[in-house]
């Protein structure tokens, strides 16, 4: 098994390259519905440059549709492919919205059908027997599953899915290199074995969406690569003020353009 932690902007990461001395993978949070985590670049290069397996996830929400949720998913993606080698987009199930509580068993699993149906890219899913139980039942998505089960000396799987990929088993570890608690995880080793997507299909992943969304999402697939020249413009992430300032800048003005 490999040890790894999933990071957001509520984690003070003060060194990566003490978290890599203990931990092989990080999975880093892309956002929550259509808030962008700041730390999202700052993040996904510091976890790379020391080392370590990189994944991103993105937190789901129901009282957007599928289509405005699989425009930011995507976006969130390609972004962090083109910062470091990532494998895939963890979809994390868990809204309790009032929205959310408002639908039908069935029109959340229609729902999460379609936004899988709208991405292109390789995702896993991410949920608790809690949730996925009540909330969607027996439906069982494509991809690996990453489960969350705190307390126990296995984890315990929502009803629908008979394996699990990754198992976050605590929301209050402790990591040298990371400021007070946060999350830590095992995973099989499969998960992040060398990344599968090469140039070509990142490409046909960007040639997709220009076709699917026109200018919007073309005006995004374009100006994926100025992140490659930032991260050589500012260095490496110990001078995050400076790469923040040129990566919050951008994200603004295409999510902005993007959303309806």
């Amino acid at each position: 098994m490999l040890e790894g932690v999933d990071i957001s902007h509520w984690n003070t990461v003060t060194d990566w390259g003490k978290v890599a001395r203990t931990k092989r993978f990080a999975i880093v949070a892309s956002g929550d519905g259509t808030y962008l985590d700041p730390r999202f670049g700052w993040n996904i290069l510091g976890a790379h440059q020391a080392g370590m397996a990189v994944d991103i996830y993105h937190y789901l929400r129901f009282a957007l549709t599928p289509q405005q949720q699989a425009e930011i998913c995507l976006k969130r993606f390609l972004e962090a492919k083109a910062l470091a080698p990532v494998k895939r987009l963890w979809l994390d199930w868990e809204d309790t919205s009032e929205h959310c509580n408002a639908m039908s068993v069935d029109m959340r699993c229609e729902w999460a059908e379609r936004l899988l149906g709208l991405l292109s890219i390789p995702v896993g899913q991410y949920s608790a027997r809690w949730w996925w139980n009540p909330y969607m039942g027996d439906l069982v998505l494509p991809g690996p599953f990453w489960v969350a089960q705190y307390g126990s000396q296995q984890p315990v799987l929502p009803q629908a899915w008979s394996d699990w990929a990754i198992w976050q088993y605590t929301s209050s570890g402790h990591v040298d290199g990371v400021a007070g608690n946060v999350d830590l995880n095992v995973a099989k080793p499969s998960i992040f074995e060398e990344d599968d997507m090469d140039e070509a299909t990142v490409k046909g992943i960007v040639d997709k969406a220009i076709a699917d969304r026109s200018a919007k999402l073309a005006s995004f697939a374009m100006t994926a690569g100025r992140f490659v020249a930032w991260k050589e413009a500012v260095g490496t992430p110990e001078e995050g003020p400076r790469f923040d300032a040129f990566y919050n800048l951008d994200i603004k003005w295409r999510v902005e353009d993007a959303i309806p």
